[in-house]
């Protein structure tokens, strides 16, 4: 389960998404040592890139796509947030912060 915050949901949808387009929840281990050591990050992609390995999950108020052989690196319930002082979002458990200074990437 992933949530949305009011926050992220507002920059979100005022300075990120496009039409078309879609936030997609990555695991980079590019350059990270091992297959299992990562980063994770939010990346913008349109509809149409979408692969049939990629999975949509509906959250409180928009749609994330994640990869289904990435849900390994990630806990069950999630939180997407956002530092408004900082101007990045944060993923978030409820026991533990998975990355707390993420940049919206987006797909070349």
């Amino acid at each position: 389960m992933i949530s949305i915050s009011s926050a992220a949901e507002r920059k979100l949808k005022e300075d990120i998404l496009q039409e078309n387009s879609i936030l997609k929840l990555h695991y980079d281990t590019e350059g990270c040592g091992c297959g299992l050591d990562g980063i994770p990050e939010l990346i913008l992609i349109q509809k149409n890139e979408l692969t049939t390995y990629d999975r949509i999950i509906d959250t409180n108020c928009l749609p994330v796509a994640i990869e289904n052989s990435q849900f390994i690196f990630f806990d069950d319930q999630l939180t997407i947030d956002y530092a408004k002082d900082t101007d990045t979002f944060q993923l978030k458990s409820p026991s533990q912060i998975l990355n707390n200074s993420i940049s919206i990437r987006k797909q070349p």
